[in-house]
């Protein structure tokens, strides 16, 4: 159980991070949210349970929009907080994907429902098949650690991939303004130099203006009908975009 003290901070940490209509995690929510993660080290969890904290209205925001139903892959899940949410709605079979092993690991070990599983595999090897099989993909900052071209090719390939009415939700850090561009790149290379996100190799750390990313969008044939900022009190770039196949 969270203690008092502990959920207050990481009650705030969710409220700094929320977007309107979205609020952060309840107690209780975080509570669940975070027991699947009850037997790794301290130190794990702390981050996992910050991590959770921040995504809190982003996984509410995706929950919402995302088909009740279908296939769903989450495309760089990390410890798999986003992917066990998601999983809490029968009707989906989601997919978390990343690749880091450790963090893959850590996302199986406690039980699992039957309609969630988790892969080490790339973006592009996770989304890649014969045919339209996925009705919903979500990127939570991971496509800033690929290359231009590469993040065109991945976009083609969801595309490519979704079926009639597919819905594609994008978190990630943008280059405007510069000021909060200049600190998320230092805090990266940081986080990256100390091997942060664990085996994962790192990336060229790709920031785009929402302009570039909206035209990519288009290019690879997805929509953005509901897009907003993060906070702009934070000290994050942060631009989250909901995409619907054309």
């Amino acid at each position: 159980m969270i203690g008092a003290a502990r959920y207050s901070t990481l009650w705030l940490c969710g409220r700094l991070f929320a977007t309107p209509g979205y609020p952060p995690l309840s107690r209780s929510e975080l509570a669940a949210a975070l027991s699947p993660y009850d037997a790794l080290p301290r130190s794990s969890q702390r981050v996992i349970a910050f991590r959770t904290a921040a995504l809190g209205s982003l996984m509410r925001r995706a929950d919402a929009f995302l088909p009740s139903e279908g296939a769903i892959l989450d495309a760089g899940c990390g410890h798999g907080q986003m992917a066990r949410w998601l999983a809490r709605e029968p009707g989906r079979q989601v997919l978390g994907v990343d690749s880091s092993e450790s963090r893959i690991r850590a996302a199986r070990g406690a039980e699992m429902p039957p309609n969630l599983r988790f892969e080490r595999a790339s973006m592009h090897d996770a989304i890649a098949s014969d045919g339209p099989c996925w009705d919903g993909f979500v990127f939570v900052d991971a496509l800033l650690y690929i290359d231009v071209e590469a993040q065109r090719d991945v976009l083609i390939a969801t595309r490519e991939a979704a079926r009639p009415g597919a819905l594609l939700l994008i978190k990630d850090s943008i280059a405007e303004p510069r000021w909060k561009l200049r600190l998320t790149r230092m805090e990266e290379r940081i986080k990256l130099g100390r091997a942060y996100y664990g085996n994962a190799p790192g990336g060229p750390l790709t920031y785009r203006p929402r302009e570039e990313w909206v035209a990519t969008l288009h290019d690879a044939g997805w929509r953005v009908t509901d897009d907003c900022r993060t906070p702009r009190f934070l000290p994050y770039p942060g631009w989250i975009a909901v995409c619907h196949a054309v």
